[in-house]
């Protein structure tokens, strides 16, 4: 086989592989939304769903996405619940950082 050939074909793999990575990192959004991004709602403030809705597409968006805003009593209560770290209060009062790096007096 010629080298020019192998370089040409492994160029064409290393593009193949760029380009269906960049595609698939668009998430998919199971409500409609509206042309400012927010979910389309019915004057009785239900969200409106599109065909391919499901449970699990609803949990993918997150704590605090549309699934938990407009199907809570649909989801499990893990999917919208905050993750513990975000739940979780400081204990000790923060102090600014010009504290913390001055050197101590002895």
């Amino acid at each position: 086989m010629n080298t020019s050939a192998k370089i040409g074909g492994l160029l064409a793999a290393i593009m193949l592989a760029a380009s269906g990575s960049a595609m698939a990192a668009e998430p998919v959004n199971p409500y409609v939304t509206s042309s400012d991004g927010k979910v389309v709602m019915d004057p009785f403030g239900l969200c409106w769903r599109t065909g391919f809705w499901t449970p699990a597409l609803a949990e993918a968006l997150g704590y605090n996405g549309a699934g938990c805003q407009c199907d809570k009593e649909i989801l499990s209560k893990a999917a919208c619940t905050a993750p513990l770290l975000l739940r979780l209060r400081p204990r000790l009062p923060l102090r600014p950082l010009s504290l913390l790096l001055r050197p101590r007096r002895r």
